[in-house]
């Protein structure tokens, strides 16, 4: 099996990125304002146990997962997609791929092996 390797166009999320996460949460079904995009990204951006990935490209983000570990009595750790969006502009392009390969790499240096994801 080929080994993984971290997409360089992916990167951690930042606080200036909240008015694009907010534009593509509302793509995603999800409508939330800028002001709690930037006060809910704050928090998770504080966390060690969770994190944004976001894909930029053409001067903005195109794309974002939110994935966060989670520890439950019924299984061994594990770690949750739990949003996953990318513009309609910009789907088919590879970037969903590239997000999810980072959200595996980042639960593998947590220490996690399995990986779910949240779906409605």
């Amino acid at each position: 099996m080929r080994e993984k390797t971290e997409p360089r166009d992916i990167r951690l999320a930042r606080a200036t990125d909240a008015a694009d996460i907010s534009r593509l949460a509302g793509q995603l079904g999800y409508p939330v304002s800028h002001r709690q995009a930037e006060q809910r990204l704050d928090a998770i951006l504080g966390s060690k146990d969770q994190t944004v990935l976001v894909a930029p490209a053409d001067g903005q983000i195109v794309g974002w997962l939110h994935i966060c570990l989670c520890q439950v009595i019924t299984s061994d750790p594990f770690a949750e997609i739990c949003g996953l969006v990318v513009s309609q502009s910009h789907r088919r392009c590879g970037h969903g791929r590239r997000l999810l390969t980072a959200a595996e790499m980042w639960a593998a240096r947590c220490g996690v092996s399995a990986l779910r994801v949240r779906s409605r």
